[in-house]
């Protein structure tokens, strides 16, 4: 008896001890990753006044396909202006394409923040992804338009790497059910996109909504090379 009791005092011991580790393991990581969002926090809410790209946006869905040349700048006012410079494929999904950046213009005109920060968003640790690069998941608080439920994966100083997940609402009536990846650079010190692909239903506008289900995917890419940042020239003119 005397033999199973210390055993047990030794096992509860034991337990004690693991949980305590645990413990002490889970608040040193949620710790690390207050300071990470801290870093991230700051570089996303630098200010973005202007930019210059071009873009090659291509577009895919039932069976049709698309692509699209674009100059795209950004000027103080959140004021967006683009000039398509080439173009070739199927009109529909041409359209599809100048319905996103009519829709982009007129989003930036709007007063509104889609930001990943504390006002949008609840920020949860997830096993790191590879390395250094952490992985946060992240729900928004309102369904608000370009806000996803997914994660965003970041830099050993807090630098936004990529994102991936679902958008809370959909963007147009036709498209739907859109998953987001982005992929990030820090250019001029301000986190930009320099690959966005989109994955949805595209949805005809003459089509039935009682075979919306039975709809393929359609996807969207968008590769942006940028030419001045914040007034800083960080490539070739256009």
């Amino acid at each position: 008896t005397s033999t199973g009791e210390t055993m047990k005092r030794t096992l509860l011991a034991a337990l004690a001890a693991v949980i305590l580790l645990s413990s002490r393991s889970a608040g040193q990581s949620q710790n690390n990753l207050q300071e990470l969002l801290k870093k991230f926090f700051y570089a996303e809410a630098l200010p973005l006044w202007e930019y210059t790209a071009t873009r090659r946006m291509t577009g895919s869905g039932m069976t049709r396909n698309a692509r699209m040349d674009v100059r795209v700048t950004l000027s103080e006012g959140n004021i967006f202006t683009y000039d398509i410079t080439g173009e070739e494929g199927d009109n529909f999904v041409i359209n599809k394409l100048t319905e996103y950046l009519d829709g982009e213009k007129a989003a930036l005109s709007k007063e509104g923040d889609a930001s990943f920060n504390e006002r949008n968003y609840r920020f949860q640790s997830s096993p790191s992804a590879s390395g250094e690069i952490q992985k946060v998941a992240v729900k928004p608080h309102k369904d608000k338009d370009y806000l996803i439920e997914g994660d965003i994966y970041l830099g050993p100083e807090g630098q936004l790497v990529r994102t991936d997940g679902k958008l809370v609402k959909n963007p147009t009536s036709t498209l739907r059910n859109v998953k987001i990846k982005k992929e990030y650079a820090t250019i001029a010190g301000v986190q930009m996109p320099v690959k966005v692909e989109y994955i949805g239903k595209l949805v005809p506008s003459d089509a039935l909504l009682v075979f919306y289900w039975l709809l393929p995917h359609g996807t969207m890419t968008i590769e942006s090379k940028y030419h001045s940042v914040n007034y800083v020239k960080v490539g070739a003119p256009p």
